[in-house]
This record gives structure tokens, sequence and C-alpha cells, in this order.
């Protein structure tokens, strides 16, 4: 997967792996809340750590359709008519589309409940790699696509991470068109709503304190032991070092099978 989702499109699925956000906190994620710099005391040492914020009032992406006035009628008709010309242009045939109905809205706001508004802490390796990311983007949201735009939940999908989970087909060289090769499927059915569930998954097993738990994946208390449960700089720490020998493990090269 990391092979076939270079670049941004590839931290964004190892990120959403080791943080746990939802997709519309990891589209919506500013350049401003990231790697902030926290200090605590493990065993009478300073402990430094670094979080990504979701703000409470902008710490999402939201989409969601809008019925289309008659202003954003007359917008999306120049356009199409712009796209029509554009193919006449060039020779194609052209297939006019129907207007649609709606329009998709697409904003930051807040996220899904107030519990929701958190730090999380970032594991030291995927702090490097995030850093280093910053430093060469030139855009707001480290996880926008590469011009600048928000990322759509479906789009992304669609076109970077159904390929590389679900695999595709190839396609030969021809004029005009580079070709690409065949990808057999390496995880299927994988989502980024099944990384955040992943996220969980590993915290369980590796004795996260349920009070970290549940700040880390921005839930409700759900009884009176956890609405007076309270994080601590150890429970933090041990959950870091757990996601970095997670990472270790997954960076070591696959052992040959015994014959």
């Amino acid at each position: 997967m990391d092979q076939r989702l270079t670049g941004v499109h590839g931290l964004m699925v190892v990120a959403d792996c080791y943080l746990g956000l939802r997709w519309g906190e990891l589209a919506g994620l500013h350049r401003d809340n990231c790697l902030l710099k926290r200090e605590g005391r493990v065993d009478g040492r300073t402990f430094v750590r670094h979080v990504v914020r979701v703000d409470p009032r902008i710490g999402a992406l939201h989409e969601g359709p809008v019925e289309l006035d008659e202003d954003g009628l007359k917008e999306w008709l120049a356009k199409e008519e712009a796209r029509q010309q554009r193919c006449r242009d060039r020779g194609w045939n052209v297939t006019p589309r129907k207007p649609p109905k709606n329009r998709l809205d697409v904003y930051l706001g807040p996220p899904k409940n107030k519990y929701s508004a958190r730090e999380v802490d970032v594991p030291e390796f995927l702090a490097r790699r995030l850093g280093e990311h910053l430093e060469a983007w030139p855009h707001e949201h480290p996880f926008s696509t590469p011009k600048g735009t928000f990322w759509l939940r479906g789009n992304f999908s669609s076109r970077q991470l159904r390929p590389a989970a679900d695999g595709r087909e190839a396609i030969a060289r021809k004029r005009g068109y580079a070709g690409r090769e065949k990808w057999v499927p390496v995880l299927p059915e994988f989502t980024m709503p099944g990384a955040r569930h992943t996220h969980d998954t590993w915290m369980k097993e590796d004795r996260v304190d349920r009070a970290l738990r549940f700040q880390t994946m921005g839930w409700v208390p759900k009884d009176i032991e956890a609405t007076y449960e309270h994080v601590t700089p150890e429970m933090r720490r041990h959950r870091l070092d757990c996601l970095a020998a997670r990472w270790d493990r997954s960076m070591r090269p696959a052992r040959p099978d015994a014959a």
C-alpha cells in the first residue's frame, strides 16, 4: 500500500491508522494545528510530545447536498457550455449532461461532538514524516489534494484508495498515454473508517487505558467512571511507545517461509 500510495496520499492513510481521526478531521486539519509541542513529567523527567489539534469551531470538513438555486444553475450551465466547447474544439463527440438538482456544499465546521474537539498525540516517526511534509507542502491543509483543494471522501476513495487496496487492471502503453502496470489486491475492502477502527483495536491490544482511548477517539463518556477518569503522562507515553513498536515491526523485512 505504501508503495502504491506515494506522497501525501500514502501519508494520509498512515496518519489515519496511527492517529485514529475521523475522515472529516483528517481532511480538514490545518497546518497551524499540526505538531504542537506539549510537555509533562514522567518518572521525574520532562516528557515532550507533539499533538495534532481538532479545532472546536472549524476542525472537521463537512460535505452535504444543497438545492441548486437560480444563480447556481446559471453557473453550472456556463461551465457545461465551456466543457462542450472544449470537446468540440478537439473534434470530440459531445454528450450534453442534465443539470443537477443539488450541488455539494463543502465547508469547515465543528467536529462531531464537544469531546471530538481534542488533541491527539503523534508517534515520533509520524511526527518526523509529517514535519518533512509540512516543510515542502505549500498549502494550508496538509491532507488536501496536490492542488490545495479539499479531498472529498468519495473522490479520495475511488481515485486513490480503492485501486491501491483492491488492485487494478493493466493498461497498455499507447500514443498519448504512458500506460500502467497491473496491481493485485493487497488489502481488499480497506477503508479510511477502517483505519480509524484499526487504531482503536491496536490501543485495546496494547492495553492503553480506557480514559486515553476515549479521548484519542473523541468519544462521549458513557458512564460515571468514564466521566471521572483522567489521562496521565504515563498513559500517553505508553500509547506512543506501543505505536512506535508497531511501526518498527512493520518496517522489518518479511522472513522467508520456513522450508
